[in-house]
């Protein structure tokens, strides 16, 4: 009995040694690398995993594949720079760095090499400019004109095993997907947000794992990725033989935008969906030299743009502060979005009014910090 207690123990603990994935050295490198030494990486695995009718744009790098399901990860972070220090606990698989780790989306793009490595061939997308309101997405739409996939799924979502579907209701499609193991989150935007409509093609974001995007306390969890890159083998290894159609929502949620039609110093609503309009979403218009603020789908996420400002507050946060659910949170914060927004900038313009008042030396040199004057 004592010989076969050990045994098991010997056997548990064999279990915990193997689940915790390692990252080699020249996949960490990945989170170090600039935008154009990621897409030129992502062009030597591709031809060396036998993909021939590849196309790149200014933005983008797609791979024809064999299975007709589509791969997207996006290269850019939000960082201006890559880290130089990334650290790297591989007893709890585990990466973050003090400049900010960019997982977000460095952990898709990983993703993606992980399952060309595995030996899966489907069609692969990685895209530059996500975080600037998906100008690489916006190309994609433009210059690929649709791809002969049945689904797409990007591997760009935060924490582990969720499964984000934006304005696709394909009940069908979101079965299909949740049936793997994810349970269904909520999410503001991502490539898929822009070629899924456009191309009339259902997609899914899945969580790669990485936890404070947009921070330098972000950090990257190996073990939730992989986890998610097995349900991906599972999908990959028998994918469904029909096309899942983009079905966009029957309701669909407010979006802000900075200009309104006819007066560029107030605020617009709509009730439309960012969907409606591609170009709706990436809204370069010039107006008097001032770059607009991207329209936003806020579900679980409430998102004010500004010039040089954003503030976040994540529905979940919510959940874990004040308790209750994440769809109730996410619904009362697109309920109370043009509140929230106006006591968000009323918060800031108070501060900014005493500021000037108290005569803070560090407002920008062309405000008068003696009346309050531009």
């Amino acid at each position: 009995m004592g010989r076969k207690r050990r045994k098991n123990k010997r056997e548990q603990m064999l279990k915990l040694c193997v689940a915790v994935p390692i990252l080699h050295d020249h996949e960490v490198a990945i989170f170090k690398m600039t935008v154009k030494e990621v897409f030129a990486e992502a062009l030597k695995r591709l031809a060396r995993c036998g993909y021939t009718s590849i196309e790149q744009g200014k933005e983008f790098v797609y791979a024809a594949g064999e299975i007709p399901i589509m791969l997207v990860a996006h290269v850019d972070t939000v960082h201006t720079a890559p880290p130089k220090t990334v650290l790297y606990d591989r007893t709890q698989g585990l990466l973050w760095s003090p400049e900010g780790l960019g997982a977000d989306d460095r952990a898709g793009v990983i993703g993606i090499f992980e399952m060309l490595n595995r030996g899966f061939r489907p069609h692969v997308l990685f895209t530059d400019g996500e975080e600037e309101f998906g100008t690489g997405a916006t190309e994609v739409a433009q210059k690929l004109m649709g791809t002969d996939v049945n689904y797409v799924v990007e591997l760009d979502r935060r924490n582990g095993d969720e499964a984000v579907f934006y304005d696709c209701d394909n009940k069908e499609f979101k079965q299909h997907v949740l049936g793997f193991g994810f349970r269904e989150s909520w999410g503001t935007f991502s490539d898929i947000s822009i070629i899924c409509p456009d191309w009339d093609i259902a997609g899914v974001n899945l969580s790669t794992g990485y936890y404070k995007e947009h921070t330098q306390t972000e950090y990257f969890s190996l073990a939730d990725l992989w986890r998610t890159l097995g349900r991906l083998e599972k999908m990959l290894s028998a994918p469904e033989t029909k096309q899942f159609k983009f079905c966009a929502r029957s309701s669909v949620k407010p979006w802000y935008s900075r200009f309104d039609e006819d007066n560029a110093s107030l605020p617009a609503y709509s009730s439309r969906s960012l969907y409606d309009d591609t170009a709706d979403w990436v809204n370069y218009r010039d107006n008097a030299g001032t770059r607009p603020v991207a329209q936003t789908n806020i579900e679980s996420t409430y998102y004010l743009h500004s010039e040089e400002f954003t503030t976040v507050i994540y529905a979940d946060d919510l959940v874990d502060l004040y308790g209750g659910d994440l769809e109730t949170w996410a619904m009362w914060l697109t309920d109370n979005y043009g509140d929230l927004l106006g006591a968000a900038e009323r918060a800031i313009l108070e501060e900014i009014d005493k500021k000037l008042l108290d005569g803070d030396a560090t407002l920008p040199p062309f405000m008068d910090v003696d009346s309050g004057k531009k």
